[in-house]
């Protein structure tokens, strides 16, 4: 019995540190309605944490590096997604500045990345 004990134990400890794991591990939402100045054209994108930083955006399922060492360290891995830039115009709405707008200027990234970082420090 002694012996269940320690193995009940031991595999309690276990699971518990793979469940830490995947939550931490766990992407963040981040949503429109709470950034004021939201640009993307999406109501809510997934960010990817890594020591309460995000470094990858997921939206429409689809992956974009926010930083460029975790855009180096997948292509590394073989795996080469863009960086979230104007490059993807579907994904931005018109910058809310008319003038700007009518230049075709996108909305800027600077309320989405605000948030994508405190998210990040909430879930670390």
């Amino acid at each position: 019995m002694k012996a269940y004990a320690q193995f009940a134990a031991a595999w309690g400890v276990v699971a518990g540190l793979m469940l830490l794991v995947l939550w931490l591990d766990r992407p963040v939402i981040i949503r429109a309605a709470a950034v004021p100045d939201w640009p993307l054209t999406v109501e809510e994108a997934e960010i990817v944490c890594s020591e309460g930083e995000p470094v990858r955006a997921v939206i429409k399922g689809k992956e974009y590096a926010l930083i460029g060492h975790e855009r180096a360290r997948l292509m590394a891995e073989g795996k080469d997604i863009p960086f979230l830039s104007h490059d993807q115009a579907d994904l931005f709405k018109p910058n809310p500045i008319p003038q700007l707008a009518a230049a075709g200027v996108k909305a800027y990234l600077d309320g989405f990345r605000a948030a994508a970082v405190k998210a990040c420090k909430a879930k670390s």
